[in-house]
Parts: structure tokens; sequence; C-alpha cells
């Protein structure tokens, strides 16, 4: 739910090895919380967002961050990149509890 706009000082041709990095952090705690933004269906599933949450796939946890609902869908983020195949095996589970 925030927009950011950026500008840049220079014209991008005047600047050699032009590269950005945005990086994503936590509005509370100020931690990254990963670039890869995803997003689910809710369905019936109930999720608290000041739980921490795992994302196992195939036997692999993995940190992520809970961002928020909208639109009925559920929006994480993850610091690395989700590989999944078509046979993967995921489910969500929070280390709240």
């Amino acid at each position: 739910d925030q927009v950011v706009s950026i500008r840049l000082s220079k014209n991008r041709s005047e600047v050699e090895n032009f590269k950005i990095r945005l990086n994503y952090f936590d509005n509370t705690t100020f931690n990254d919380i990963g670039n890869f933004i995803y997003y689910f269906s809710k369905g019936d599933t109930t999720f608290y967002y000041n739980d921490k949450y795992e994302l196992n796939i195939d036997g692999e946890d993995m940190n992520i961050y809970m961002i928020g609902e909208q639109n009925n869908n559920i929006y994480f983020s993850t610091i690395e990149r989700l590989i999944l195949s078509a046979e993967s095996n995921y489910q969500f589970h929070s280390k709240d509890y």
C-alpha cells in the first residue's frame, strides 16, 4: 500500500555501469524481507500477520515474510527466489506455535 518515486540526477546514458538495487524492508523492524514477492488466493485459510511463517518446499524449510492480504489474495516475500516444479509439494506453517 505504499508507492515510491525515484528520480536520477543524471540521464541513464551519462552514468557508467548503471545499476539500481531496491530492497524491501519490514515497516516495524526494518529487516530485509526479500525482493521476491508472491501471492495466492486466500480461500478459507486464516493467517496471523504478526506470526512468523516458514514455507516447506519438498522437505526444505524457507523463511518467508507475510506481507498481508489484498483483494482476497495473500502476499508474501522471500529473500531467495522460489524454485518449484509441477511435482513440488509445499506447505506454509507458523513458527509461533
